[in-house]
């Protein structure tokens, strides 16, 4: 199952992949109208049986003629975790760390795929590109243990960790440099789990321009 939000008239409005359209929530009397409200709300079988249904729905916008948004552009938290892969604290010059580096990003920082980034008007040369995977929690998480951990995790999507280098090298904690309007582009869906299987298996590939 793959999770979307696109630009409606009325805004960004959640939607079910079906093939290459999508079926909005509304079309299938969904217990909510965006895709954070219907993880909050269903647990995988309602989701599945969410699923099937939409492919009986005749109501579908096409995938390609739709503005895709962030998948959830109303998340309550974008936490991030620098120098993640060896090898680019190796190219960085970097020790890898003892304990995980966290960082966050702003709601506002999300945009959708396909949608451009917005350059700062200063040393735009020194804007950069790093392709992760974010895993999207599904249910509120507190205290789990490493054994019981991907049982909170709804789905997984793309994520570009768009970072200002001038601004992020400033001070010690990153975010003048991470959280900036549109650098967090994500996406196109939420896929959920039950799709991806392996979520170590996955690759990340990155394209420029």
């Amino acid at each position: 199952m793959r999770l979307l939000s696109y630009q409606a008239a009325d805004g960004p409005a959640a939607a079910i992949q079906v093939e290459d359209e999508l079926v909005p929530l509304s079309a299938v009397a969904a217990p909510a109208s965006t895709v954070r409200g219907l993880l909050e709300a269903l647990d995988g079988e309602g989701l599945r049986d969410l699923a099937v249904r939409a492919e009986d729905v005749k109501e579908r916008v096409s995938l390609a003629e739709a503005t895709l948004c962030a998948p959830v552009p109303d998340a309550q938290k974008i936490i991030c975790m620098g120098l993640n892969y060896r090898d680019h604290a190796e190219e960085t010059r970097q020790e890898i760390p003892a304990a995980p580096m966290w960082f966050a990003k702003f709601a506002n920082s999300l945009t959708g795929s396909g949608q451009p980034i917005v350059l700062p008007a200063a040393h735009a040369e020194y804007v950069d590109y790093e392709a992760e995977l974010a895993l999207v929690v599904g249910r509120t998480a507190r205290n789990v243990s490493e054994e019981d951990a991907l049982s909170y995790v709804a789905g997984a999507m793309p994520f570009n960790d768009v970072s200002a280098r001038d601004l992020q090298l400033q001070n010690p904690l990153w975010t003048s440099g991470k959280a900036i309007d549109t650098f967090a582009p994500c996406g196109p869906a939420l896929v959920m789990l039950d799709e991806i299987g392996d979520l170590a298996a996955l690759e990340l590939r990155t394209r420029v321009n």
